[in-house]
């Protein structure tokens, strides 16, 4: 299939997919499994007993029941919604494979004496998967908005993300108050009836810039780019005699049809607040500028601030937690400056169209910022549901006076990397990418795509196609690639891309199997390391033995390489290695990180294991994986050095085996 995508081109951009018979047969093998029925409720409550958000009381219904069976019941969930508006259930959930089911759906109850809320509906209900491990966030299937009491049925996709499973949440986020109940019912994955389409190739123009896209969870996966910790201390505007201003360029608006989704300004802060992915909820003390797209097609733009609530949002979406508002600004497009200037309690907020306003910033407020406290700026957006969607910046600048220390101003238009103040803080990876100079062109597409490579030409004739020889960003559920028109690599210049399932053999290659070397930087006393041959081995003949204390400190290990292993990082896109964890005489959990560093690139960190138990007298070996594609993105292809870190943690302490550090594809 050719299609033309940019017809008011001179130059015709055409994209065009091909998926061979026995890739749609590996599909169509998925259709003969039966529903799986995970919960439903016939005598008991099913493993659900705990969870979080408000009080809690579980308990089996006998007399509802989803199907109208007389036979069977339903969870009841008595809450109490006085301190907050959502709660959360969860139970065990084991699923090995999800791959025959391309559904899931649900029975929800709610008490007909039931008020809505202030939107007038009773919240929404979401299903997160919890992969082995426990490993969070999983995969979140937003199953929709409960517009009316009795039972209800949703029916929703099941990610592609989801694979496998060991537990299972349900969120109810009510905007209800008081004590209220809710019965779920009939939990099943529904099997895939016909295989899913082959992926489709989406080709837009694009320019270099820094590429906000929301991945991941659709509500509260929030992506931006934000000051470094190294910044924290001086970032308070109140460390300067003169006014502070922190803005943002816009250079690309996200698309018509995106209602809710929000572009945004965060100033947090915090004596002890780390970086964070999601400040405006962790940090105790915010401002937050907001514009949110309506279902007309316009911004409402909004100014909230708390204090003193880590991990909530206090007085923010309430009235007292409004400082300034504009419903109705006029503005159909993000493009352009935004900016929030702060001297004092003063506060002054400029947006494009000339749209800006003056306020006094409560007391409260002023003195969470103080000069003594951390203070983090970030840029970006937040879906609210409105996932898969792109906000470019062409610029971030932090400045004040002479006697200001934090400033940040970086263009990035006409940059190579990320400023060393500048970080993405963005919930899973992917979202936030600095696209390559001379970009022109974006072409991405949906996943799965297994077995599938992209490829290239400047015109039609069989003999034109090649390799593209690019590697894909994966973000979120989606891979893209940045195309210049000119250049070395293969598809500069292309016109057409393609799928097809066939790509370049590509070699492993082998980083560190801890044969004659050991990490150099560690943070002692925490971490005993040593070369051991007795346990863990998976290449060569030793291995890297690390002793892992109780004190929930994490235990780092970090090692450089020269400009070879630079040049390998750069043409893969995955670092991988194997651990083992022997048997010890009582359980223990393990959570385990990587940092990886390069010359010109950014610090980029991210977890891959997340707190998986293991029981007493028993071992278990697993492969780790993390994909640093967004960071190679923006980096040259050649430099002086790269750095792996390793970073472990345990409530109990533990000895766990690392080898064959590889970098894959």
């Amino acid at each position: 299939m050719v299609m033309n995508l940019n017809s008011m081109t001179r130059v015709c951009a055409r994209v065009s997919r091909w998926v061979t018979a026995i890739g749609l047969g590996a599909f169509l093998l998925q259709g003969s499994a039966e529903d799986l029925v995970a919960k439903k409720f016939d005598q008991n409550i099913e493993g659900f007993s705990g969870g979080w958000g408000a009080e809690r009381a579980y308990s089996w219904d006998p007399a509802l029941d989803g199907a109208g069976n007389a036979e069977s019941g339903s969870l009841r969930a008595d809450v109490d919604f006085s301190s907050g508006g959502d709660t959360t259930l969860q139970a065990g959930l084991e699923v090995s494979d999800f791959a025959p089911y391309d559904k899931v759906r649900l029975d929800v109850y709610v008490d007909p004496a039931t008020k809505p809320n202030a939107k007038g509906d009773y919240g929404t209900i979401s299903v997160r998967l919890r992969p082995v491990g426990w490993g969070w966030p999983g995969t979140e299937v937003p199953m929709g908005t409960l517009t009316k009491t009795g039972w209800t049925r949703f029916e929703k996709p099941l990610p592609a993300s989801a694979t496998a499973s060991v537990g299972v949440n349900i969120h109810w986020n009510s905007g209800l108050t008081g004590a209220q109940s809710l019965w779920i019912d009939n939990l099943v994955f529904v099997k895939a009836s016909a295989p899913p389409p082959p992926p489709t190739l989406s080709l837009n123009r694009a320019q270099p810039g820094l590429e906000i896209r929301t991945t991941g969870n659709p509500d509260y996966s929030r992506k931006n780019i934000g000051t470094t910790a190294e910044q924290a201390p001086a970032l308070s505007w109140r460390n300067s005699t003169g006014p502070v201003t922190y803005s943002m360029t816009v250079s690309e608006t996200v698309a018509a049809g995106s209602s809710g989704y929000a572009a945004n300004i965060l100033l947090t802060s915090g004596p002890d607040a780390p970086a964070s992915a999601s400040p405006d909820w962790n940090h105790p003390n915010g401002l937050f500028l907001e514009a949110r797209q309506t279902e007309q097609g316009g911004y409402s733009l909004d100014l909230r601030y708390k204090v003193n609530a880590a991990n909530g949002h206090g007085v923010r979406f309430t009235e007292a937690g409004l400082l300034w508002a504009k419903t109705n600004s006029g503005l159909t497009s993000l493009v352009g400056t935004w900016s929030l200037t702060l001297q004092g309690r003063s506060l002054t907020v400029q947006a494009p169209g000339g749209l800006s306003g003056v306020v006094e910033i409560p007391v409260e407020l002023f003195e969470a910022f103080a000069p003594d406290n951390n203070t983090w700026a970030m840029f970006g957006a937040q879906p609210y549901t409105r996932n898969d969607r792109v906000l470019t910046l062409s610029r971030v600048r932090i400045a004040g006076g002479v006697d200001f220390t934090a400033g940040v101003d970086q263009d990035f238009t006409t940059a190579t990397a990320l400023d060393a103040r500048l970080q993405p803080h963005q919930e899973g990876t992917g979202g936030v990418v600095l696209r390559p100079l001379g970009t022109a062109w974006r072409v991405s597409w949906p996943l799965p795509d297994s077995g599938l490579f992209l490829w290239s030409a400047k015109g039609l004739a069989s003999n034109e196609w090649a390799f593209s020889g690019l590697t894909p960003l994966t973000q979120g559920g989606s891979r893209t690639v940045f195309v210049a028109e000119t250049g070395a690599d293969a598809a500069a210049g292309a016109k057409f891309f393609r799928l097809r399932n066939q790509g370049p053999t590509i070699t492993p290659t082998l980083v560190e199997s801890y044969e004659e070397s050991l990490p150099s930087g560690k943070n002692p006393p925490y971490v005993s390391v040593e070369a051991a041959s007795d346990a863990g081995v998976t290449d060569g003949a030793k291995s890297l033995k690390v002793v892992v204390d109780n004190s929930m400190t994490w235990e780092w290990l970090g090692q450089s390489f020269g400009p070879s292993v630079y040049e390998a990082w750069k043409r893969h896109s995955k670092v991988r290695f194997d651990i083992h964890r022997p048997a010890l005489s009582a359980g223990w959990n393990l959570e385990v990180q990587v940092g990886l560093n390069a010359d010109g690139a950014t610090w980029t960190q991210g977890q891959v294991l997340n707190w998986e138990w293991l029981n007493g007298g028993a071992s278990a070996k697993k492969t780790l994986e993390f994909d640093y594609s967004a960071m190679k993105a923006g980096a040259p292809d050649t430099g002086a050095w790269w750095q792996l870190n390793l970073l472990f943690r345990s409530a109990q302490g533990g000895t766990v085996y690392v080898d064959n550090v590889r970098f894959v594809d």
